[in-house]
């Protein structure tokens, strides 16, 4: 009995092994970097999975994507897997490696201070994305309506940026390197918003709860896999820099410092999801779906995965 129940175990870990898992992840910016990391370490190949990364813009399309089994795990903000759950997905969140929003408020030269945006048009990735938050959320704690701005979606990063630039928009939220370029065309920061008292579960990773109920082990695999890319991450610069080079897209060593610098910072060696951050959101749904009144936070967020990788010591090898 003991030695069938090993060869069955055995052939699930091969079956694991040889499966090809796909796994995506939003845009160019830093907070993208946990996953490329697990990637480029080689952290997944260390652990038996055959992963490819693949970009997806929007959370949107990124939730289609996993929920029509196209993906088995997204890199992406908690707003689109809480918006998808609210909708009556089983997709949970399962670990976060960013809590909050890595992102500065950004205005033109003539915006120099947050009031000036009133009656102004400011632009976000996708409406009712992390961008969007953001913006809501530096909003309230300068005492201005939401709704005297015009907000528009004006696609991934770049995109913004190079609308931004040209002055279609007065303002937006930036994360390096858009930051860094924006100092110097002489456009005002108004608030950088990692300084704040707010949190925002930014990079998380996603799945559907079918999956961590069929295969809980390859999910556990991914997720320490995870966990070394960000500690690898944030304690080797000089592999991380050429990383970012590649995924990033450019050869500038000033871009590439500041974006590791900052956000090698601001990431949560031990995965843990910020409840608080879970719960702000569900505060902005509510304006949109009478559900996330409802709902609490516990209800998005499985992490039993982390809970054996803490009880097991394996957490506090990368704290």
């Amino acid at each position: 009995m003991i030695f069938a129940s090993l060869l069955i175990f055995a052939s699930a870990q091969s079956a694991w092994s040889a499966e090809k898992i796909i796994a995506d992840y939003g845009g160019t910016s830093g907070f993208q970097a946990p996953i490329w990391a697990a990637k480029e370490g080689g952290f997944f190949a260390k652990y038996g999975l055959d992963v490819d990364i693949v970009m997806i813009p929007g959370g949107t399309q990124s939730m289609q994507a996993l929920i029509s089994g196209s993906t088995q795990f997204s890199q992406t903000s908690a707003a689109a897997p809480i918006h998808s759950r609210l909708g009556g997905s089983d997709v949970v969140l399962i670990a976060a490696s960013v809590n909050k929003y890595p992102f500065s408020v950004v205005g033109r030269p003539q915006i120099k201070t947050p009031a000036d945006l009133v009656g102004k048009k400011v632009g976000v990735v996708r409406l009712g994305g992390s961008n969007e938050s953001a913006f809501r959320k530096a909003f309230e704690i300068w005492g201005i309506d939401p709704k005297s701005v015009i907000f528009l979606q004006m696609g991934e990063g770049a995109a913004g940026y190079v609308a931004f630039s040209a002055g279609t928009l007065d303002a937006t939220v930036l994360a390096p390197p858009y930051t860094l370029k924006a100092r110097d065309l002489k456009m005002t920061i108004l608030a950088d918003l990692k300084s704040l008292p707010i949190y925002y579960p930014q990079s998380t990773i996603a799945v559907r709860e079918h999956l961590l109920a069929r295969s809980p082990q390859l999910v556990k695999n991914f997720i320490k896999a995870y966990m070394e890319g960000v500690h690898w991450f944030r304690t080797n610069k000089a592999a991380s820099l050429k990383m970012l080079r590649r995924y990033m897209r450019t050869d500038d060593k000033q871009i590439l410092e500041e974006t590791y610098d900052y956000f090698s910072a601001m990431m949560s060696p031990n995965l843990r999801i910020n409840l608080a951050g879970v719960q702000e959101i569900l505060n902005q749904e509510a304006q949109r779906l009478p559900a996330a009144a409802r709902s609490k936070p516990a209800e998005f967020v499985r992490e039993q995965i982390l809970d054996e990788l803490d009880k097991g010591g394996f957490t506090k090898q990368y704290r």
